[in-house]
């Protein structure tokens, strides 16, 4: 493996399919947000909201105590107005809803991806009011992510879980985790064309 894979989602129902697949382990700590991993990949717990993602992704790396750049992943749910529930994509611009800062996504291998435009918001948006998919935690999680690595290898993939139809009032854990695990084959694939190779099947 040339690149350590960094994961960091926002809840324990979108971790649960992930520490399944990758067969990873808790990490035990004194503080701070829950970290399992295993030899090549790392997987961290924020909680909702930009402000811990951040957090999160500085957690991580410090915890790694490794000058080895890595590829990480914000992988978890969004809404999105019109969306098919379940449909996967990578984010190709992160926007945050409250100071307008936006950050282009560097595609590279991963071109041939579907892609959306990804709005962080402070507050849910029951109204889908946006044009853009949602969620609470990307644009916290990129900047920081961004400065941690090479260009092209900071990205977010995302499962819509809820759109004007099907409101996020009813989304549940084992809807997520549902979700998730659904488009874990997916994230597979996108991890091998970050590192040129199949090692994750």
């Amino acid at each position: 493996m040339t690149y350590p894979i960094r994961i960091v989602v926002a809840l324990p129902a979108e971790a649960k399919p992930v520490i399944s697949r990758f067969r990873l382990e808790r990490i035990p700590l004194d503080d701070g947000f829950p970290v399992y991993r295993n030899k090549d990949v790392s997987l961290i717990i924020s909680g909702v909201g930009k402000k811990n993602s951040a957090a999160a992704v500085r957690q991580l790396q410090a915890f790694s105590r490794s000058m080895i750049k890595a590829s990480w992943i914000n992988f978890g749910i969004a809404g999105h107005p019109v969306r098919a529930l379940g449909e996967g994509f990578l984010a190709r611009r992160v926007i945050d809803a409250v100071t307008a800062d936006n950050w282009t996504v560097r595609m590279g291998e991963l071109f041939s991806f579907e892609t959306d435009e990804l709005l962080t918001v402070d507050v849910p948006d029951f109204g889908y009011k946006y044009p853009y998919a949602i969620d609470m935690e990307a644009a916290g999680y990129f900047p920081e992510a961004q400065a941690l690595t090479d260009a092209g290898r900071v990205h977010c993939l995302k499962v819509v879980s809820d759109n004007r139809v099907s409101p996020a009032k009813r989304i549940n854990k084992k809807m997520v985790s549902r979700l998730i695990e659904d488009k874990l084959d997916l994230f597979v694939a996108i991890l091998d064309k970050l590192d040129g190779e199949s090692h994750w099947n």
